[in-house]
């Protein structure tokens, strides 16, 4: 997974699918889903995402730009918007639940919208 930072992560959110995972250094549940989303970039059927992460504490502009107050949170993003924001730690199973529901595909089971905590877009 790609490191960015304030400077360079704008750059990065022209992707189609993007997921950041904010994180620190000290936090133990994300050193505990790191593993688990490492498992979820080499899935086939989730070749379209990016992955990139973001130290959270040693890039504060860009956690208050996403709203992240608490780690390890993962912001999904669809062509530069938010599509859904995940906080805490996670089965690799609910994580997929969560990826196919912001980026559905031909094929996705039927989506059960209640499991899901999604972002508004207040534009």
């Amino acid at each position: 997974m790609k490191e960015v930072t304030d400077t360079t992560l704008h750059a990065e959110t022209s992707v189609l699918n993007l997921v950041i995972k904010f994180y620190t250094p000290n936090c133990n549940p994300c050193r505990i889903l790191d593993p688990v989303l490492e498992e979820l970039t080499r899935e086939s059927n989730l070749s379209g995402i990016s992955w990139i992460k973001v130290d959270g504490a040693a890039n504060p502009e860009s956690a208050t730009a996403y709203g992240v107050t608490s780690v390890p949170t993962l912001i999904l993003l669809e062509a530069g918007k938010v599509k859904a924001k995940h906080v805490g730690l996670s089965s690799k199973d609910y994580l997929l639940k969560v990826l196919k529901e912001a980026f559905p595909c031909e094929g996705c089971s039927s989506r059960d919208t209640s499991v899901f905590q999604f972002a508004r877009d207040e534009s």
